[in-house]
């Protein structure tokens, strides 16, 4: 994994968030707050939205508004192995939602070495150790939100020891042997 954090060491930073364009995903309050660090800083950032769904449009129209076209990138659908290169090159994860269950989303990046920033919602709380392998927020708490982006953005040590120990939270916790040890003690219970 080493060679995946030196590949992660340069100028752009890539902020990533995966989900469908929809209102639970909170997608414009991300791009709010990404707007304005990117105002705000001379950081060479861009954020990558992967997924599909009826608010594009709105948000296309928010780029377009905001001058985003090269710092935002909406990919729609894509493949597995595509994915896979996103979740590679991103340097921060990111998850606005407003509700979710358990959002594999935030696993998945922190099995790649993502330190993550959420809102408070069901799953992201048990899974993120807050200050350790990502930082959680209350939901639309717009300032916290953009003091942890900007928190991770600036500081590449940041980024990589909240990384690895998100990475190692996912490994020592969430393993299938585990998942499933707890699933045969709740069913034969």
């Amino acid at each position: 994994l080493e060679e995946v954090y030196a590949k992660k060491i340069h100028d752009e930073i890539i902020i990533l968030t995966v989900g469908n364009l929809n209102k639970q995903k909170n997608h414009l309050f991300l791009f709010e707050i990404f707007s304005k660090i990117v105002k705000a800083s001379n950081l060479n950032l861009k954020l990558i939205i992967v997924g599909e769904g009826g608010l594009r449009e709105k948000l296309e129209q928010f780029i377009k508004d905001k001058e985003l076209e090269n710092k935002v990138i909406l990919t729609g659908q894509i493949d597995q192995d595509k994915l896979r290169e996103y979740y590679l090159k991103a340097h921060i994860f990111v998850l606005t939602s407003f509700w979710e269950g358990c959002p594999n989303v935030v696993l998945e990046a922190m099995a790649y070495g993502l330190p993550v920033v959420s809102t408070k919602v069901s799953g992201a709380e048990d899974i993120i150790i807050d200050g350790e392998s990502g930082f959680l927020s209350a939901i639309s708490d717009r300032k916290a939100m953009e003091e942890n982006i900007l928190a991770l953005a600036l500081d590449q040590a940041l980024r990589v020891k909240m990384g690895r120990q998100a990475r190692e939270r996912i490994q020592a916790d969430y393993t299938l042997e585990k998942n499933m040890s707890k699933f045969i003690s709740i069913i034969s219970s």
